[in-house]
C-alpha cells in the first residue's frame, strides 16, 4: 500500500521504480496509439472513485459493479454484474493502468499497450497469477514471460471477460526475469501473486491496494526456493 519510504499511493500517482527496494522489481508501461507514460510509468486508478466517464475517468473500471448487493458500487458494465463469470462485487481498491493522455484524471488507454514487471539484476520471480479488471471480451490480450536460462519467451494467451469484469489468470512460472501484459484495449491490473528468489524472510503484504483483504500486489520473499512444476 506504500512506497519504500512509507508514503501512501494515491489516485493519479505514477509508479515505476517504487517497488525496487521492497520487492526487487520495477514496473514499465508502454502505450499503443496515444497514451501517456512519463518515464515509462504506469498510473494508479482508484476503482472506488472512477469518475463518471463523461469528462472524468472511466466507470468501466469502477468497483464494485452497480448491480451488486447492498447498493452496489460505481462500476458500470454488464460483464461485472452478479452471476457473471467476471462478477465484480468485491471492492478492488487501487489498480494499475496505462494512462490514456496527459490529463489530471486517471483513465486507461483505449488502444491498450504493454505493462511489464521486471526483476532487478540478480533476482528472479516465481509468478503464481495476475488479477485483471475490465479486459476486452474474447482473445487479443496475452501475457509474455522471459524465463532465466530459457531462450524463447513463454506466451500465455487468455480470453478477457469483458467490460467491468474481474478475473484471475494463472501463470505458474518460476525463475521469471520479466513478465509483460500485452493489452489490446482497455484494462487494469488488480493484483500480482509472486515469490522473490532472493532474501532471507517469507512475507505476504499489500503494496498498492487500498483494501487489506485483496491487495493489488501480493509478494513473498524467501531464500532457497524450490522450483515448481510449470502448469
Amino acid at each position: 500500500e506504500s512506497r519504500s519510504n512509507g508514503t501512501k499511493f494515491n489516485r493519479g500517482d505514477y509508479v515505476g521504480d517504487d517497488f525496487v527496494d521492497r520487492f526487487s522489481f520495477k514496473i514499465d508501461a508502454f502505450a499503443t496509439c496515444g497514451g501517456y507514460t512519463p518515464e515509462s510509468q504506469a498510473r494508479i486508478f482508484d476503482t472506488s472513485n472512477p469518475g463518471d466517464g463523461q469528462i472524468d475517468g472511466d466507470p468501466d473500471l469502477g468497483s464494485p459493479n452497480m448491480m451488486c448487493p447492498n447498493g452496489g458500487g460505481p462500476g458500470r458494465g454488464i460483464y461485472g454484474r452478479p452471476g457473471r463469470d467476471g462478477e465484480n462485487c468485491t471492492p478492488q481498491g487501487n489498480v494499475l493502468v496505462i494512462q490514456e493522455s496527459d490529463k489530471a484524471t486517471p483513465d486507461d488507454n483505449k488502444k491498450g499497450g504493454v505493462l511489464c514487471f521486471e526483476a532487478t539484476p540478480g533476482t528472479s520471480l516465481d509468478f503464481v497469477s495476475i488479477g485483471l479488471l475490465g479486459i476486452a471480451r474474447g482473445p487479443g490480450s496475452f501475457l509474455q514471460a522471459e524465463v532465466v536460462d530459457q531462450v524463447a519467451p513463454v506466451q500465455i494467451p487468455f480470453d478477457g471477460l469483458g467490460m467491468n469484469s474481474v478475473q484471475t489468470v494463472p501463470i505458474h512460472l518460476d525463475g521469471v526475469s520479466k513478465l509483460c501484459l500485452f493489452l489490446s484495449g482497455e484494462g487494469a491490473v488488480t493484483n500480482l501473486s509472486l515469490c522473490e528468489r532472493r532474501g532471507s524472510r517469507f512475507l505476504t503484504e499489500s503494496m498498492i491496494g487500498a483494501r487489506k483483504a485483496s491487495p493489488v500486489i501480493i509478494a513473498a520473499k524467501r531464500s532457497n526456493l524450490r522450483r515448481r512444476t510449470i502448469a
